[in-house]
């Protein structure tokens, strides 16, 4: 996290794409800070989909006790390797 909870800032998560291995097929992996989850790749998504769908798991975990919705803004990643997705938290 960039900005805990209370004292304002940014809230980043950045998605990525590993291609598949000899053992693991293509995945996406979301983080935040120490905070990470990798998907399976979802084939049936476009890409920037796909980027979201790994995004709104780790959403899921890292706001997990909010009541209240919460929105990202989504920016294409400078090294065009994935997204990063952040917010302004204001308290």
């Amino acid at each position: 996290w960039f900005g805990m909870a209370g004292k304002g800032g940014v809230v980043m998560i950045r998605t990525k794409y590993l291609g598949p291995t000899n053992t693991r097929g293509a995945r996406i992996k979301a983080w935040s800070g120490d905070r990470s989850v990798t998907i399976p790749y979802p084939y049936e998504l476009n890409t920037e989909d796909a980027h979201m769908a790994a995004a709104d798991k780790l959403v899921d975990i890292l706001h997990e006790h909010d009541e209240d919705p919460v929105e990202y803004h989504v920016a294409r990643s400078t090294k065009d390797d994935g997204y990063v997705l952040y917010r302004i938290e204001r308290h």
